[in-house]
């Protein structure tokens, strides 16, 4: 496609298509905060910035190119902060982050959702100049609306800026194959170092950018190599061991189960029209012999099979969503242009095709959104909770299992217990320490003498419970009712001891349930009485 093809695509049309993609992720984009601070892996981001441990704790770019875009919004932050007098210091600063970081996250939030809309953008160039205007089009609206996207491009992580940058990559590849553009050899480097930080499955990408560039000789891939040293730089050691992209292992059945189960998710997300869409795209552009359409089938093929290789939920899926759109596009471009001869119809029905194919993921993704902005059982839970139980109660809870010592309901520990949490924490080399250190500093009153039993824990008796002085207990009733035998592990006896007793116990009190409906979401828990004392 000839750089002239290029420019007639209409920038306010691209302008659109990115607004639109862009209000999609923002909808509802506070949902949860500060809550979801588990989900996100706030703890161990926070303690990656390195504020409370002066300039030479700071690793900005150690943990990749979004750790790097965290860390100089921190920055601005801080710089914000201290402008208005409302810190002094790094240390009032690492207080304030960690005591309620729903405005910081908000903003990284938002970042991800720009990331997002930027990607859709880059899609549809991509596929305008590989393929035709009306594919581009049709590769941008799919990636606009589709689910597994839209949910990547709303929460604090990696992946949408790492999808941005791998669309960037393909475009990249695109240009300098067809000679449509010359990219300098300093911008590849840098644009393959950011993507290979970024992690898996970005490795993967230099086949198909070695395959296509290799006829171009030593510029294009003497970027490459530059771009491997460059995403060396930060830990040469990491990236030649591969603890960039993480471990591999021999696949197993819960290694190819996973795969395959993620593979399903991904493509529900998307729509299944979508999904087989791109499948065909994969059949016609073969057919056509087009060069991108075998780059990104092997690309995406690749993906799949080294998935089999790594743990569930790390097999990169993600990194495939332009791929998947950009043939869903060439199969309905391709369709439209056989199909032309049988009259002027055929290219309006392609595009009434493609916007009801885009329906389902739309409608999905928006639902999605709408779900996430509702409250949940624990947050209402932890509200009844601070406003019913006085200061100072003995509760036990059981445990987030992304958080280190973090009660499945948010409610705030007292100051003494996180302080042995955090020299625990530093005594095991956990930087996780560093964020409970400056959460002491952060709380207020009502806090509560929690007896957090992990996800992995063994819950006491009913006795040794009543000798430790707890009051209360937090019960997640799926966890701890059901049937089960000798196959049950310790921990899961223990929950399942622990509330037989509970249910026939004298002089206890069943305070409150917490049920997810259509207007709640999250687990069913119980909220009971058990000792004399309380509020």
């Amino acid at each position: 496609m000839a750089e002239s093809t290029l420019r007639r695509v209409p920038l306010a049309g691209l302008a659109a298509l990115a607004l639109g993609a862009f209000g999609l992720r923002v909808l509802w984009i506070g949902f949860g905060l500060p809550e979801t601070q588990p989900e996100e892996r706030w703890v161990t981001t926070f303690s990656s910035l390195g504020w409370s441990m002066g300039p030479g704790g700071v690793q900005p770019l150690a943990g990749g190119v979004h750790q790097c875009l965290l860390w100089l919004e921190s920055v601005g932050a801080f710089l914000a902060l201290r402008v208005l007098g409302l810190v002094n210091d790094p240390g009032e600063f690492a207080t304030w982050l960690a005591g309620d970081p729903t405005q910081f996250l908000t903003v990284a939030r938002i970042g991800a959702a720009l990331a997002g809309a930027a990607t859709v953008v880059v899609l549809a160039r991509h596929a305008a100049a590989e393929v035709s205007v009306r594919a581009g089009w049709v590769a941008g609206l799919f990636l606009a609306v589709a689910g597994t996207h839209v949910e990547l491009s709303r929460r604090v992580s990696g992946d949408a800026v790492q999808v941005l940058l791998i669309g960037l990559v393909w475009l990249a590849i695109a240009d300098e194959a067809a000679r449509r553009r010359r990219w300098p050899g300093w911008a590849l480097a840098l644009l393959l170092g950011a993507t290979l930080r970024c992690g898996w499955p970005s490795v993967l990408l230099l086949i198909p950018y070695v395959v296509a560039l290799r006829p171009l000789g030593g510029r294009t891939l003497g970027a490459a190599a530059a771009g491997l040293v460059l995403a060396a730089i930060p830990d040469p050691l990491g990236l030649l061991g591969l603890g960039v992209w993480g471990a591999f292992a021999i696949p197993n059945g819960d290694t190819i189960g996973g795969a395959f189960a993620e593979l399903a998710r991904t493509g529900g997300a998307m729509g299944p029209a979508m999904a087989l869409l791109a499948v065909l795209g994969i059949a016609l552009g073969w057919l056509a012999k087009r060069p991108v359409v075998a780059w990104h089938a092997g690309f995406a093929l690749a993906v799949i099979v080294a998935g089999v290789y790594r743990i569930p939920g790390e097999t990169g899926l993600h990194a495939l969503l332009p791929s998947v759109c950009l043939l869903a596009g060439v199969a309905l471009d391709d369709l439209a242009q056989r199909l032309r001869p049988l009259g002027r119809g055929v290219v309006p029905a392609a595009a009434v095709l493609a916007a009801v194919v885009a329906l389902e993921p739309a409608w999905t993704s928006f639902r999605s959104n709408r779900q996430d902005a509702q409250p949940t059982t624990v947050s209402l839970a932890a509200a009844w909770i601070r406003s019913h139980l006085e200061h100072r109660s003995v509760v036990v809870c059981p445990g987030t299992v992304e958080l280190y010592g973090a009660p499945l309901v948010p409610i705030p520990n007292l100051k003494k217990n996180l302080k042995e949490r955090a020299a625990y924490l530093e005594n095991m080399g956990a930087r996780e320490a560093v964020y409970w250190s400056h959460r002491v500093e952060a709380l207020a009153p009502p806090l509560y003498d929690l007896r957090v039993v992990e996800a992995s824990g063994v819950w006491p008796s009913m006795a040794v419970a009543r000798e430790w002085g707890v009051e209360y207990a937090v019960i997640p009733t799926g966890d701890f009712v059901g049937g089960g035998g000798k196959a049950l592990s310790q921990a899961k006896w223990s929950r399942r001891h622990f509330y037989e007793e509970l249910l026939n116990a004298p002089q206890v009190e069943l305070l409150g349930t917490f049920e997810p409906d259509d207007t709640v979401r999250g687990p069913s828990l119980e909220l009971w009485r058990i000792g004399s004392s309380g509020g």
